[in-house]
């Protein structure tokens, strides 16, 4: 799990890579990015986290974020990429968090 809080922009988005890197350096199959501490995210946050997902993903791993406030869960409609915040449960669906 990683938390995120403050802003994450074109400053900050490599420190929250590095954390989701140091995270999988342990032999886990999901990171959650949570996010109820997020209170600003541009167009590199969302590139960083859905390149963090990518990544993952090739890896047979999974990445989703949890709790984003409500500006966040707009933006993430809008740019239709809601689907970062369904959680893939092994052998299952995808499930919307919230």
């Amino acid at each position: 799990m990683v938390s995120v809080t403050g802003e994450l922009d074109i400053s900050t988005k490599d420190t929250l890579i590095r954390a989701v890197i140091d995270a999988v350096r342990e032999p886990v199959q999901v990171v959650e990015i949570q996010a109820q501490g997020l209170s600003f995210c541009d167009s590199s946050g969302l590139a960083a986290i859905l390149g963090l997902r990518r990544i993952m993903k090739a890896n047979g791993r999974h990445l989703f974020v949890t709790h984003p406030r409500p500006q966040l869960q707009t933006v993430l409609e809008i740019t239709g990429l809601q689907m970062l915040t369904e959680r893939a449960p092994v052998g299952g669906r995808p499930s919307q968090q919230s």
